[in-house]
């Protein structure tokens, strides 16, 4: 861990994501109106929050080698990034329905493969509030068909993969321009 005048990828984890967030921010806005973007953007996010769940909880503390605490934080919550990660997306999301389309295939993808309930519950909060805000919005039946089936998958992922398994992505991960 480093401390400095600017926050940094390496160190914040946290502004690492609300530089994509503020990206897709950007993408959606009526000025620039570039949904492909936005969309990349919730594919990005939804796999680093699948990372993060891997890592194994702090409590805060930054220890010696002898286990003398030398520095306390605020230890990290999964809630707290699933937050960052998209409320604001969610609450840009609501009038494009390719964007809500993917976030709520995204937060099933996230659900299938979350193992604790704590992260699954965050995801959970995202995936109603988002259904409230798509709910009210007027849309055509074709796009309202379409949203209702993205929310659906929300509440049919099967159960989350373990770490163990053999293919821990049971469901495609976000694609990047890396050739496999």
């Amino acid at each position: 861990h480093v401390l400095g005048r600017q926050r940094t990828l390496k160190q914040d984890l946290e502004f690492g994501m609300a530089q994509l967030v503020e990206i897709a921010l950007r993408a959606l806005s009526p000025a620039v109106n570039d949904t492909y973007t936005g969309v990349y953007c919730v594919d990005w996010l939804g796999e680093a929050l699948l990372e993060l769940a891997l890592v194994p909880p702090s409590d805060g503390c930054w220890r010696t080698s002898n286990g003398t605490i030398r520095v306390l934080e605020p230890a990290l919550r999964y809630g707290r990034f699933v937050k960052a990660g998209f409320d604001q997306l969610r609450q840009a999301a609501a009038n494009n329905p390719a964007v809500s389309i993917r976030l709520f295939q995204t937060f099933a993808r996230m659900l299938s493969q979350l193992g604790q309930e704590e992260h699954r519950q965050a995801v959970q909060l995202q995936v109603e509030a988002l259904w409230e805000m798509v709910a009210a919005v007027p849309a055509c039946q074709a796009d309202r068909r379409d949203i209702q089936a993205a929310y659906e998958l929300t509440h049919a992922s099967p159960q989350p993969a373990t770490a163990s398994s053999a293919s821990r992505w049971g469901i495609p991960r976000a694609r990047t321009n890396a050739k496999t």
